[in-house]
């Protein structure tokens, strides 16, 4: 049993159906494009943790290279839509800032596309096959650092720059505990996971890449907010159907009192209209209104509804009382 490919699958598992509740969202509320936002950055975590398990359980130079290159396709993606979460949701940090950030990712990306062992290597010599503390073995490579290795490197600085900006608005506008928690969440989290990379990337550490974990850290950090605003939201929908249930119910119990007296009820709103009669009521208006329409002509009955619409909203009657119903 690979404790290594459990461990590493079930964390691409669970970004991914984060990545599948906020998609769900999305295409039922096209206009929170947050949510998309938040699935991608979801989606590249997960694809980050399949990229890592694909490098860690590798035998060859060249399936380490083809692992290595793809997982630059999640973490672009992860580092571009999270820039634009933080400043979608949140509402900080320099549009001029986030689109700095698209194209510094997007050139690594360029980079990763033509070099054939990925930005990080200019040539991969071999790999170095350690075994974890538990004693299962895992692969890292050996090989010269590629000379646009530093490309990476001013991506995640201007990354780190963007959020940074973000959480001083925030200290800015007095949220201090909001700017507390964006910066330690995303600020140090990424440098974190950018020191370790590295660090094995140089081969100081011997380790598999756990960047996955802390990327995992960073989105439940920021995504916090907004999982909560969605429980919220369900709640309120929630409620406001029992709500509208609980209204439909006493409505109902209304009309069955009301067409169960023997009295005339009516009522009108301040428009002059008439909105309910009871059953006695409605069945003599019938044949009074039949007479009144033969006799007096269209003209009579609409000054004979203006007139006792002008009147209380609501009244009962008797059969035998000669007031609204009988004058309508």
């Amino acid at each position: 049993m690979s404790w290594i490919t459990i461990i590493w699958s079930m964390a691409s598992a669970m970004c991914a159906t984060l990545a599948l509740i906020h998609l769900t969202i999305w295409f039922r509320r096209r206009s929170e494009v947050v949510h998309l936002l938040f699935a991608l950055t979801a989606l590249g975590a997960a694809g980050n943790a399949l990229a890592e398990l694909w490098m860690l359980k590798a035998t060859t130079v060249e399936g380490y290279a083809i692992a290595l290159r793809v997982s630059f396709v999640p973490l672009v993606v992860l580092a571009i839509a999270m820039a634009w979460y933080v400043r979608s949701y949140f509402g900080t940090g320099r549009r001029s800032l986030a689109v700095a950030v698209t194209i510094a990712w997007l050139l690594v990306l360029i980079i990763d596309a033509f070099s054939p062992f990925s930005p990080v290597f200019s040539e991969i010599s071999g790999l170095r096959v350690t075994p974890t503390p538990w004693g299962e073995p895992f692969a890292l490579a050996k090989g010269v650092i590629h000379p646009l290795n530093l490309v990476i490197s001013v991506a995640d600085l201007i990354f780190l720059v963007f959020v940074v900006d973000a959480s001083a608005a925030f200290w800015r506008r007095g949220e201090r505990r909001r700017a507390v928690f964006l910066g330690i969440g995303i600020v140090g989290g990424s440098l974190v996971a950018v020191v370790v990379a590295r660090m094995i990337d140089f081969g100081v550490l011997q380790m598999p890449y756990v960047t996955t974990f802390i990327y995992i850290g960073v989105i439940a950090a920021f995504g916090y907010p907004l999982t909560l605003d969605v429980v919220r939201t369900a709640q309120l929908v929630r409620q406001l159907q029992e709500s509208q249930a609980e209204l439909r119910e006493s409505e109902a119990r209304f009309r069955i009192v009301a067409d169960s007296a023997p009295v005339f009820i009516w009522m009108s709103g301040l428009d002059k209209l008439y909105t309910f009669f009871n059953k006695a009521c409605s069945s003599s208006l019938v044949a009074r209104w039949n007479r009144k329409w033969a006799t007096a002509g269209p003209k009579a009955c609409i000054r004979t509804i203006r007139r006792g619409a002008s009147k209380p909203t609501s009244k009962h009657l008797t059969p035998g009382n000669s007031s609204s119903c009988n004058t309508a």
